[in-house]
């Protein structure tokens, strides 16, 4: 700009508002009096744990394949996130995984990182560079992670597996791309006289939590080709 010329502004910003709503998980578990009572074990505590994990196993699963509906929206299921061909039919080749990285913005590539089930990463460690035959996947030192072509790795259960039109791996800035809303904690009442002319106490929970691509340009999947 000149020293005095007159600012205008600049297009191309725009602002927009997503709505995340958070949906309610509920664990209801039944155990007679007489168990706790006179069980060794803290059953109560048990309990408590079992919840806690099977909460995280919906929301697991909710953030991956989630359809929206009543559940988080899943990276996979958003159709805006774009995918790069694994090269083979319902296999991966060392190529399609290179695509993945140079397909990300570097913006994003920057703080990027892999998620893949631990049967993709068992067979992805198996691919070895054509010229030097070294392995894509290297491993860390000095504290460092584990890396493949560079980027870290998570493995995640709920990632699918290899197989003919499946996105058994997705690369990049999940801190930037995607959302999630922890509305209320885990809670847990324990209902002992709703079931008392059974004999039974009752431990009932809920936790409501989100989640949503806020960002598609954040991600790429990789999408096995079918034979």
């Amino acid at each position: 700009m000149g020293e005095t010329a007159t600012r205008t502004e600049t297009t191309g910003f725009a602002i927009s508002m997503e709505r995340l709503t958070p949906y309610e998980m509920s664990y209801l578990a039944k155990v007679s009096l007489k168990e706790l009572e006179d069980s060794a074990y803290p059953l109560e505590s048990e309990i408590a744990a079992e919840i806690g994990e099977q909460f995280a196993v919906l929301e697991g699963a909710g953030f991956i394949s989630g359809d929206g509906v009543g559940k988080p929206e899943g990276i996979l299921t958003n159709t805006s996130v774009a995918h790069v061909a694994s090269g083979g039919a319902s296999t991966i080749t060392a190529d399609a995984l290179l695509n993945m990285v140079f397909a990300l913005k570097a913006e994003y590539a920057r703080n990027a990182y892999w998620v893949l089930s631990r049967a993709t990463l068992g067979e992805i460690r198996k691919l070895k560079d054509a010229v030097s035959g070294n392995y894509l996947w290297a491993p860390g030192f000095g504290g460092q992670p584990n890396l493949l072509l560079g980027y870290p790795y998570i493995e995640c259960s709920d990632m699918p597996a290899i197989g003919a039109g499946n996105e058994p791996v997705c690369f990049g800035d999940f801190k930037r791309g995607y959302m999630i809303v922890d509305r209320v904690g885990i809670s847990i009442q324990r209902l002992a006289e709703l079931y008392a002319t059974s004999g039974v106490v009752g431990f009932l929970a809920r936790k409501r939590v989100g989640g949503q691509v806020v960002d598609a340009n954040a991600f790429v999947k990789l999408r096995v080709e079918a034979s």
